[in-house]
């Protein structure tokens, strides 16, 4: 009489059946994590637009308080930090969060920031230049004949795609994007991929990427309105 064939357990997988899906698995992850990097980009991309949309609404309020001025006459980080200056904006952390590119560590752009206490970043304004942000201002010691209704498309504030310490330029977005908000409170996304295709003369960073320089010697003439200052 033969013996009965061994039989396996219910609900178990043989050796063979574990490293097929192992397999099955190891290749979707390889196929999928790049793709999630793209996503997450993209949403800190769209994070930072929000940003800007809300500092857009900061000039409003303060435009509003004052009669003949309708935007600040400081230059760089300064500018868009005058409606907290004046008090004309809420005052509180998630505020002078609004201020800084969410996709760029405060510590990677100034060791002397606190990332806890996003408050005192902006506590002692003439001492503020471009090392305090991510996002460069309008620079109206060269440029400040502004009117914003006849003039709804010049740039206000943009990421500065200048966020290392020890100067070296760094796109904000690894996507390859840079917002850029307009006087008419729309931002304005400028795509590094499509300026090449348009023979825009982008500069290349050490590993060949290409990326926009913002404020002088842009290649784009809007953008050299910009101070990163």
């Amino acid at each position: 009489m033969k013996p009965a064939p061994a039989r396996r357990p219910d609900g178990g997988f043989t050796l063979m059946e574990l490293l097929i899906v192992i397999a099955i698995i190891g290749m979707l992850a390889a196929y999928l994590l790049p793709k999630l990097g793209g996503v997450m980009e993209t949403s800190r991309a769209e994070a930072c637009k929000m940003n800007l949309q809300g500092i857009a609404l900061d000039f409003k309020t303060w435009a509003m308080s004052r009669r003949n001025q309708e935007v600040p006459r400081a230059s760089g980080v300064q500018f868009f930090i005058t409606p907290w200056r004046d008090r004309k904006v809420e005052i509180s952390p998630e505020q002078a969060q609004r201020y800084q590119c969410p996709n760029v560590p405060v510590n990677q752009i100034n060791p002397y920031l606190d990332p806890n206490d996003p408050e005192s970043w902006w506590a002692d304004f003439d001492v503020i230049d471009g090392s305090y942000s991510s996002y460069a201002g309008r620079d109206m010691e060269e440029h400040f004949r502004v009117n914003p209704a006849k003039k709804p498309y010049e740039p206000m504030v943009a990421d500065d795609n200048n966020s290392d310490m020890e100067g070296m330029f760094i796109q904000n977005h690894g996507n390859g994007v840079t917002n850029v908000l307009m006087m008419s409170g729309a931002v304005r996304q400028y795509d590094n991929a499509v300026l090449l295709e348009q023979g825009t003369a982008m500069e290349l960073d050490e590993d060949g990427v290409a990326w926009l320089r913002i404020g002088p010697g842009s290649p784009i003439p809007e953008l050299e309105k910009l101070s990163l200052d």
